[in-house]
């Protein structure tokens, strides 16, 4: 028998941008980018698009024009998973 195990490593997405959902209303997020730490498959992570499949929201639902302090919402790709992120707290304006 021969086992083939999938190696694995970390990667460091730097500068990922920051979106708003759900509000009608104008907004700023600050600062407008974070950086990721992502542990997984190294045929996933070495991938020139593998930024493309993280996904990096704050959910502004319900919210009225204001300023907030929140987390962002980060979805890795498949089989992956987040280690680290920098910063963890934004400050949203909604006008």
């Amino acid at each position: 028998d021969v086992k083939i195990k999938e190696k694995i490593t970390t990667r460091q997405f730097q500068s990922v941008p920051v979106k708003g959902k759900d509000t009608r209303y104008r907004y700023r997020i600050v600062p407008q980018t974070i950086h990721i730490e992502i542990k997984g498959p190294m045929h996933i992570l070495e991938k020139p698009d593998a930024a493309e499949h993280i996904t990096v929201f704050i959910d502004l639902k319900g919210l009225e024009p204001g300023v907030y302090d929140r987390c962002a919402a980060i979805t890795p790709p498949v089989k992956t998973t987040l280690v680290g992120v920098n910063p963890e707290k934004f400050t949203v304006t909604l006008e």
